[in-house]
């Protein structure tokens, strides 16, 4: 009996101690198309994880409604500004990668960002209005 609940006890923290870094309650999921993108896992700039997914929404938005030609997968860029990795669409800011976003998938900036730049360049292009060529 004293082992079982030894037993269960070591489960429990175990399951206690994985869980926070797999899905905090303050993480935010950013979804195109019912398709998970990227999760924020900190706040940044001043805002929570939720405010920076509706920032990327707004964003996003603006990007692909000034655009005349059809997004493609070249336009979506990982680089680094004033020290912290970010990606670009068409040169403009789409989202900064925090350390604190990284070390909840414990990985580097650079890293991070380069898997959600895999995500975001299978993604993207798919929103932007296609011409069709076989009419109506």
């Amino acid at each position: 009996m004293i082992l079982r609940r030894m037993w269960a006890a070591a489960i429990t923290a175990l399951c206690i101690a994985w869980v926070p870094a797999v899905c905090r309650a303050d993480d935010a999921v950013w979804s195109i198309a019912g398709k998970q993108v990227l999760r924020l896992h900190a706040t940044a700039g001043g805002m929570t994880p939720q405010e920076r997914v509706d920032a990327l929404d707004e964003r996003l938005t603006n990007i692909l409604s000034q655009g005349e030609v059809r997004l493609g997968a070249e336009d979506i860029a990982l680089s680094t500004s004033n020290g912290e990795v970010v990606i670009t669409v068409r040169n403009k800011l789409l989202v900064t990668v925090t350390r604190q976003d990284a070390e909840a998938n414990n990985t580097s900036p650079q890293e991070l960002g380069r898997r959600w730049l895999v995500n975001l360049r299978n993604t993207l292009p798919l929103l932007a209005p296609r011409l069709n060529k076989h009419g109506a």
